[in-house]
């Protein structure tokens, strides 16, 4: 049987350091993979394009370089679509206190 954590063992989410948030284009500031999830949920098909071009994912990038979650950016870099992506950073924020 597997054995779940309690809220309290879980990691704190972490926070983008001041000048490194996601700056969506024409969107909002990202600060966490909250804001990510909250903002999948909302993204249109061409901001999301933006972001994705070519064998670039600026999402997958920024949580791996920036908050440091290299599972998460995984996740993120295989997801080819807006769902996807959101079902990857949800599945992820299981594993924070939030």
């Amino acid at each position: 049987m597997k054995k779940t954590k309690a809220k309290s063992d879980l990691p704190s989410l972490v926070y983008a350091p001041s000048g490194q948030e996601f700056w969506v284009n024409r969107g909002p500031v990202l600060r966490n993979l909250k804001d990510l999830a909250n903002y999948l949920e909302v993204i249109d098909v061409q901001r999301y394009k933006f972001h994705t071009k070519n064998s670039s994912n600026d999402f997958a990038n920024w949580v791996k370089h920036i908050l440091k979650d290299e599972k998460t950016a995984q996740a993120i870099a295989k997801a080819k679509t807006i769902s996807a992506t959101l079902a990857a950073v949800s599945k992820s924020l299981k594993k924070y206190k939030i």
